[in-house]
């Protein structure tokens, strides 16, 4: 009866050490940024063969954007080019430095997507391995959902997680081929406006980030006591002084750091589409967020129906129930 769930079991008896049960040889070590192998554990068959689909769905989306995209993206600049002739007298010839950013664009979503797949493996690893231990950490606990949504949503799962993947990846790849061809030929026709932007936003980012820097040093070697190694205050009369005038100061400045915040969103919702299990929403609107949801309803059924600990005492008592020929 050497199944997963006994395999498992046996496993956390021989490990001492969490780290024991992560494989650790020079074939592995490479890869322990992408994915870590572990000794004992096995992933169930829906988990597998959806992220089979999801690589497969990568490599197809691959292969279509970039070598039927250069005829399509060819007939569509050619009209572009068309339009800005007849009716602005643009003359802009694209040439075929197109196809170097179509090539790049390529690359870098494959390499993004790839490695948030892979990530998104080791994060359903430690999640399932954590609640097999009782601990939600990272995820809310089961008593947060009813029974009729731990089935309802967990349905979606491998859905939202080929779909949300799949729209992620040619998102990404469309913004990012945009954003290299707008660079390129803002640059070759018309430097000076690159030039007047940088001029402009430089000085405001320097500010900002030597703000950042004098109150991280002030931080630790004026405010707190033995050069921040512990969290209290040594200068209090100091602190609040520089508090106040911080505050003026962040009213300003709080405008470039609402565009820093929506940037920030904006990118992580780009290169995180296709992570089920990140959340862009707080903790208490995490609920609003329907891939999220899916996901932590998916490791509750997942924990309810494939504990190795449960699946193993239930084998036993099995096979004591049928040597018995009760």
């Amino acid at each position: 009866m050497k199944n997963s769930y006994f395999v498992f079991s046996l496993g956390l008896l021989k490990s001492k050490e969490s780290s024991d049960m992560y494989y650790n040889n020079a074939l592995t070590r490479p890869f322990a940024k992408i994915y870590r192998w572990h000794r004992y554990f096995t992933f169930s068959i829906q988990i597998l063969c959806t992220y089979t689909v999801v690589l497969v769905v990568i490599y197809n989306l691959t292969y279509l954007l970039t070598f039927y995209g250069i005829h399509t993206i060819k007939n569509q600049l050619d009209r572009v080019h068309f339009i800005l002739l007849s009716q602005l007298n643009w003359n802009i010839e694209w040439g075929t430095s197109f196809i170097n950013d179509i090539y790049l664009c390529s690359i870098l979503s494959v390499i993004i997507y790839c490695t948030q797949i892979f990530n998104g493996l080791i994060k359903i690893q430690q999640h399932l391995i954590s609640a097999y231990a009782g601990k939600y950490i990272d995820i809310p606990p089961r008593h947060n959902f009813s029974n009729n949504e731990l089935i309802s949503k967990c349905l979606h799962f491998s859905g939202y997680l080929c779909g949300y993947t799949a729209w992620g990846f040619i998102i990404f790849y469309k913004i990012s081929f945009v954003f290299c061809l707008l660079l390129r030929l803002w640059i070759r026709y018309d430097s000076r406006w690159f030039q007047h932007i940088l001029a402009l936003c430089l000085p405001i980012v320097l500010v900002y980030l030597l703000k950042h820097i004098l109150v991280s040093l002030l931080s630790e070697f004026v405010f707190l006591q033995n050069f921040g190694r512990t969290p209290s205050l040594n200068n209090r009369r100091i602190y609040f002084i520089f508090n106040y005038f911080n505050f003026f100061f962040d009213c300003f400045l709080g405008i470039l750091s609402c565009y820093i915040r929506v940037s920030k969103a904006l990118l992580a919702s780009l290169l995180f589409m296709g992570r089920l299990d990140y959340s862009f929403m707080g903790r208490n609107l995490e609920r609003l967020d329907q891939g999220y949801a899916t996901y932590v309803t998916f490791i509750h059924m997942e924990i309810i129906h494939g504990h190795p600990i449960l699946g193993t005492n239930f084998s036993f008592y099995f096979l004591l129930i049928l040597e018995s020929g009760d």
